[in-house]
C-alpha cells in the first residue's frame, strides 16, 4: 500500500478469521497464473506449499497489521467492511480508524451464510449468535 498513490477511495474487505482465503482459492489462482511447474503436494487440500497466510489471519498479528495499513493508506476516504465476529474486537478495529480521522459506522443487514453452522456445532464451545456487519467510512481529509 506504500507504493500505491493518493486516490480518492480505497475499500478494505481484511479477513476477518484465522481461515485464510488462499486455502480454498488457490487452484482459481493456479489456472489464471497457468504456472505448470508448480509443485502440487498430494494432500486432502492440494494447495501449494508455499501458499500465504495473511496476517490477518493470525490473532497476534492482525490489529498490527490493520494499523499499519490504515496508517500507510494514501487516500481522501477509506471505506471498510468488517463485521463482530472477526479476529480484531470492533471497540479496536473503531479506536485504530479514529486515530486517522473522522469515522462513521453504518450497520449492513443481510442474511449470513450457514451452510456450515450445523457441522461445526457440535464442537461449538459457546451459544451461536447472528453476525452483524459493518461498513466504516473513514474521511481521512484533515
Amino acid at each position: 500500500v506504500k507504493d500505491i498513490p493518493e486516490v480518492d477511495l480505497v475499500y478494505y474487505d481484511p479477513p476477518y478469521n484465522k481461515h485464510p482465503y488462499s486455502i480454498y482459492f488457490f487452484m482459481l489462482d493456479i489456472i489464471n497464473d497457468w504456472n505448470l511447474d508448480l509443485d502440487i503436494p498430494n494432500t486432502n487440500r492440494g494447495q501449494p506449499k508455499t501458499w500465504f497466510k495473511s496476517p490477518y489471519n493470525s490473532f497476534t498479528n492482525a490489529k498490527n497489521a490493520f494499523e499499519d495499513l490504515i496508517k500507510h493508506t494514501k487516500s481522501k476516504f477509506i471505506l471498510l467492511s468488517y463485521n463482530n465476529g472477526g479476529i480484531i474486537p470492533l471497540p479496536e478495529l473503531e479506536a485504530i480508524l479514529e486515530r486517522y480521522g473522522k469515522l462513521m459506522k453504518i450497520p449492513v443487514e443481510h442474511k449470513t451464510y450457514h451452510k456450515l453452522q450445523g457441522i461445526a456445532n457440535y464442537k461449538r464451545k459457546k451459544e451461536y449468535t447472528d453476525v452483524k456487519e459493518f461498513l466504516w467510512l473513514l474521511d481521512c481529509r484533515n
